[in-house]
């Protein structure tokens, strides 16, 4: 049968030939049954049918080497032209790609085999082939996307004319590009498209350098636009370049017009008689429409007609009475007046937006900052967090007309980015607000003390140009720079005296709270507001001193501003309810969920005695709770109270706040939280309920990665923006127009260092759309001054431990659900683990007596009398018991039922003691172990008398406990020539771990081996890994250190990959990868406590992804 295996090949032959050293014509019709015997091929019956086995498998490479050629000398490509250039685009590559990146799985699979070796130039041949065919098509559509934007831009009569020799050139490449994608094009299919002519790939490199160069070419003339309009300055070169490629549409540059001005939507557009555009009027973000005096015609450069609009911004509103405003009829212009200082009205076009209830602490700061400014110094207001020093800034800027532009400060601003800031306030004219500013950088501080001088220093000597950063530039007088900062937070530094010396200090410390209820309560149509206010007051002020002091707790001028907001909302929801009830129903909403379970009696006893004989309403949330309950159940999860009301905290504090956290500890069901309530949100859009729309979550773990990979940064040796993880998926989120809703979830350790860039992200609370304050757009400001506007459908959802480390500027910007461990227990987890085991119901109720009957007493027990090297949370170590139980209480080891009941409880038991004393038992030190022994042996029996319970195994055989040093080898000798350091000595120690051990790891379940220094955790695992099948799996060892970074860790995991499909990667071989991290405590803790490498790995374990 081996010999008429058809996939002999005369090379299968000749092997068979030189093993039994005879010659034969295996075609011959002499070449019988007879020939064989007599030459006696049946004593090398095991070489023949190794050859016999290596022609099937050759066979299989030589026709999946066919299967490969003649697919790709039909694949097409389709090529369509693009507009009349001659030039051809390649239309999408997807399905080409997904065969080329599976062909290329396959050759890697062939050269992975032993059987290759005829075929090695073959395979190798087509490995190049392939590759080369995707880098082309790869670099194809990077070239044609370049050129395309370039294109709009190099069309235009303005760029030209400005940049003759970059035109030129440009059209150089038109023409190259032309060439070869018209070649491509002809040939129709991919493979000759791709390597004719030889060296296609290095044309289309240099191609694509050409195009770079053109764009850094445009970087200077950039700046030509922004001196014409210096509000360009404030956008990024990217929109810039947008702008000037749609100059001929303006219908196309809507969009970027609320970027160029405060509160302009859109302008109103239309045709003269001619047929040129001309803008008609004015649109602001609440759809207000103000109309021009004259229509501006839109014709020529770009920035030339965008200052026109500038010019003609108008708008009338109700003026705040702390200013006084004069029309004088000398300048026939609007002045206003405050104490000795006077200001031209700005004439800032700023819709009907809302506005600062006005206080004592608004008037003192309003004075100081207008007295600032008239001594031609900078503003400075300073204080804790949520005391309205920003939204004053920006409140006074609306009362004067001016443009305010906000920049979120960060250590990751470099003195380029605020020179350029600097530049376009000191040309426009606007207000330059620095949230935070000392955040930045102390290095960065001294160069920016110099800017701010030479602008302020130009303002008092009335200059009207004046040099900056080595270039003259344009001046208006009425520009100015106010910092806001929080003394004493965390990741904040101590301005320079020159620096302290040019803004004019504020303190904000205590904002009059019932005053600014009272107005908001007023302003949301709410009767008696006085007593209503002096009641929320009360309630903040009574919860901040008699509840305990939590992290996560906020009861400050944000959460209260916040409150009366969502009061308004629910009012208008429920306006049949009295004022009262409306109070109580929105505190309740707005604070419930953030409290531990101690602290929820005292804060409703407050509740009730502030408003004693009010009955609390109640909200029908039958039709969500049904949801819910089905969506739980769905994820093999248990739809418990606790869970429910957790899920409905987490969707009513997402309506009233844009930025949630869930705060809890490891296995408090923050994860299964947010998911039900995704997946409810989603199911109910699908069965058409109105108010709901289906939810994508976008998870991060912001600590696995440094602020520049989050945010973004500059390349320091070209200059070239990249973009961050955080500012790419808001990009994409915020620009997709549909009313689905994107949760980006941070899942990690929230600290100062990375959360305060987004605080211009949490300002804003989420309002009603009834509400004016719902047009101040969330903005998230990077270094590269790009401004990205976040609309209402994308929310932000925090997932975290604690806020030890947060600043308070932080915990009163978001809302808040606390998942407290005391509420959940373990009961759930173990339930929906005993589901898994629906078809043995018999398993399943023993499992579930042994849980019932022990669990609480063992936890009990190590609390008090126990000490742990790592404290593992309670939940976790029944999760490790479950695991063990899963992969030892099996049929295979004795677990079955027979007709025996009694024996099969015996044995279930004796699997659950085994699996309980290596799970919640095994990571107390050596005194807790002698303890616990103690302890188990009187609550089980069955363990013999000698050593403690954690000497013995379960013998599926023999149905008892034996030791485990009765598996040791008494004939063991170590192998002569092995190297001192490699001889392990078999133990009870060595055999238990890795039976443990190995249990876990065959079964995929991460295992942590926790121990002192030299009690042989290394060499444990080693011997573990020696054991498993080297076919099936594949070990990578990472030995971790104090200077060991996330990026160390996902280089060496990704080096033992290959790309299976885009962006998915797969061990080589097909093998399962097992990472063995040895030291895996020892990367360097950052200044805020979180370890990068390991929130990697977790992100990795959770997600599956990084």
């Amino acid at each position: 049968m081996v010999l008429k295996n058809p996939a002999m090949r005369p090379r299968h032959w000749k092997r068979v030939k030189d093993t039994i050293d005879r010659d034969f014509d295996e075609t011959s019709e002499d070449f019988t049954l007879d020939a064989i015997i007599k030459m006696q091929m049946h004593n090398f019956a095991e070489q023949i049918s190794e050859i016999s086995n290596a022609a099937t498998m050759e066979l299989a490479i030589e026709v999946g080497l066919q299967h490969i050629k003649d697919t790709w000398e039909t694949i097409p490509i389709t090529m369509v032209p693009y507009k009349d250039r001659g030039i051809y685009r390649l239309k999408a590559i997807d399905d080409v790609m997904q065969t080329l990146e599976d062909h290329q799985v396959q050759l890697s699979s062939m050269k992975a085999t032993r059987f290759v070796e005829p075929f090695a130039q073959e395979v190798d041949y087509w490995e190049r082939t392939l590759s080369t065919i995707g880098e082309v098509l790869e670099i194809v559509l990077v070239v044609q996307r370049e050129y395309v934007y370039l294109d709009n831009i190099f069309t235009t009569e303005d760029i030209k004319k400005q940049l003759p020799k970059e035109s030129d050139d440009f059209d150089k490449v038109t023409s190259e590009l032309a060439e070869h994608t018209s070649r491509m094009a002809s040939y129709g299919l991919a493979l000759p498209a791709t390597h004719i002519p030889p060296g296609l790939l290095e044309i289309l490199n240099k191609l694509n350098d050409k195009l770079e160069a053109l764009q850094l070419a445009l970087e200077q003339y950039l700046e030509t636009k922004r001196r014409v309009f210096p509000r360009l300055y404030f956008v990024s070169n990217d929109d810039i370049l947008e702008i000037l490629a749609h100059s001929k549409r303006p219908d196309l540059m809507q969009s970027h017009i609320r970027k160029l001005f405060a509160n302009i939507k859109s302008l109103k557009l239309s045709k003269s008689l001619t047929g040129k555009h001309v803008a008609d009027g004015m649109y602001s973000n609440d759809e207000e429409y103000v109309e021009f005096v004259e229509p501006v015609l839109l014709e020529g450069q770009v920035e030339h007609w965008l200052r026109n609009i500038d010019c003609r911004d108008v708008s009338a509103f109700e003026w705040l009475s702390q200013l006084r405003f004069y029309w004088d009829t000398d300048i026939d212009d609007c002045i206003v007046r405050q104490t000795n200082t006077h200001f031209i009205y700005g004439y800032e076009y700023l819709g009907n937006t809302g506005r600062l209830v006005i206080t004592p602490l608004t008037d003192r700061c309003y004075i100081t900052l207008t007295t600032a400014l008239h001594l031609y110094r900078g503003g400075s207001p300073k204080g804790p967090a949520g005391t309205g020093k920003t939204e004053t800034i920006k409140d006074l800027g609306k009362a004067l007309g001016f443009n305010v532009i906000v920049q979120n400060c960060s250590e990751g601003l470099d003195y380029k980015s605020m020179g350029r800031l600097f530049c376009g306030l000191s040309q426009t004219g606007a207000w330059g607000c620095f949230d935070e500013f000392n955040r930045i950088n102390v290095e960065v501080l001294s160069v920016v003390a110099q800017q701010i001088l030479s602008i302020l220093t130009a303002l008092a000597q009335r200059l009207t140009r004046f040099i900056f950063d080595g270039a003259s530039i344009n001046l208006v007088h009425t520009c100015g720079i106010f910092i806001t900062m929080n003394p004493g937070y965390a990741g904040r530094t101590e301005l320079p005296d020159n620096l302290k010396s040019m803004f004019r200090p504020i303190s904000m410390m205590v904002p009059d709270s019932s005053m600014i209820v009272e107005i908001n309560l007023f302003g949301e149509g709410f009767q008696n507001t006085r007593v209503l206010a002096r009641k929320v007051f009360t309630l903040y002020s009574l919860a901040q001193q008699q509840l305990s002091k939590q992290h996560h707790y906020d009861f400050g001028l944000r959460g209260i501003v916040t409150l009366t907001r969502y009061a308004g909302k629910k009012k208008r929801l429920y306006p049949n309810l009295p004022d009262e009830e409306i109070i109580i129903l929105a505190m309740k909403d707005m604070n419930v969920a953030k409290l531990t379970s101690d602290d929820l009696p005292l804060f409703l006893d407050i509740t009730t005695d502030l408003f004693p004989n009010v009955d609390v309403p109640t909200v029908d949330y039958e039709e969500i709770i049904s949801y819910i309950t089905n969506e739980a159940i769905k994820l093999k999860l248990q739809p418990i109270p606790m869970m429910v009301t957790k899920v409905i905290e987490l969707y009513e504090t997402k309506s009233s706040r844009h930025s949630t956290m869930i705060v809890g500890v490891s296995n408090t069901a923050k994860t299964a939280t947010w998911k039900i309530l995704q997946n409810t949100m989603t199911t109910m859009k699908s069965d058409g309920k109105l108010g709901f729309n289906t939810v994508h979550v976008y998870p991060i773990n912001p600590k696995a990665l440094s602020l520049g990979e989050l945010y973004g940064e500059y390349n320091l040796s070209t200059g070239e923006w990249l973009d961050g993880v955080i500012s790419s998926i808001m990009r994409k989120t915020c620009s997709e127009d549909t009313a689905d809703e994107k949760w980006i979830l941070f899942d990690g350790p929230v600290d100062a260092d990375w959360i305060e860039n987004m605080n211009s992200v949490m300002d804003d609370n989420k309002a009603d759309q009834h509400v004016p304050e719902t047009s101040n757009f969330k903005v998230l400001t990077l270094i590269n001054n790009d401004r990205i506007a976040i609309p209402d459908q994308v929310s932000l959802l925090f997932e975290v431990q604690d806020l030890a480390v947060a600043s308070p500027a932080t915990v009163s910007r978001v809302g808040m659900v606390y998942n407290d461990y005391k509420n959940l227990g373990w009961r759930p987890y173990v339930d929906s683990w005993l589901q898994k085991y629906s078809a043995k119901p018999e398993f399943a109720e023993e499992m579930n007596q042994l849980f019932e009957s022990h669990i609480n007493a063992t936890l009990e027990f190590k609390r008090k009398n126990c000490e742990e090297l790592v404290p593992v949370p309670e939940l976790n170590a029944i999760q490790s018991l479950c695991k063990l139980l899963e992969v030892l209480a099996t049929p295979q080891n004795g677990v079955e039922l027979g007709e025996d009941r009694g024996a099969f409880s015996i044995i279930c038991k004796m699997w659950f003691f085994f699996c309980m004393v290596w799970s919640l038992c095994v990571s107390v030190d050596e005194k807790g172990r002698q303890k616990m022994d103690n302890f188990i042996r009187e609550i089980e029996s069955s363990f013999p008398l000698r050593d403690t319970v954690y000497e013995y195994y379960v013998d599926t055989r023999l149905r008892t406990f034996i030791l485990w040093e009765e598996k040791l080898s008494q004939a063991w000798k170590f192998q002569p020539g092995l190297p001192f350091y490699k001889i392990i000595v078999p133990t009870v120690d060595t055999i238990r771990y890795d039976y443990v051990v190995s249990s876990l790891l065959s079964n995929g379940f991460p295992v942590l081996v926790v121990g002192p220094v030299g009690t042989g955790k290394t060499s444990n695992i080693h011997s573990v890994l020696e054991l498993l099948d080297d076919t099936k799996y594949a070990v990578l060892l990472v030995n971790m250190s104090a200077q060991t970074t996330s990026n160390n860790i996902q280089d060496a995991i990704e080096s033992r990959l290959e790309k299976r499909t885009k962006g998915v990667y797969i061990p080589t071989g097909g093998k399962t990868l097992i990472t063995f991290m040895d030291d895996f405590n020892m990367p360097m803790k950052e200044k805020y406590g979180s370890q990068p490498p390991l929130e990697l790995i977790r992100q990795w374990i959770d997600y599956g992804f990084w």
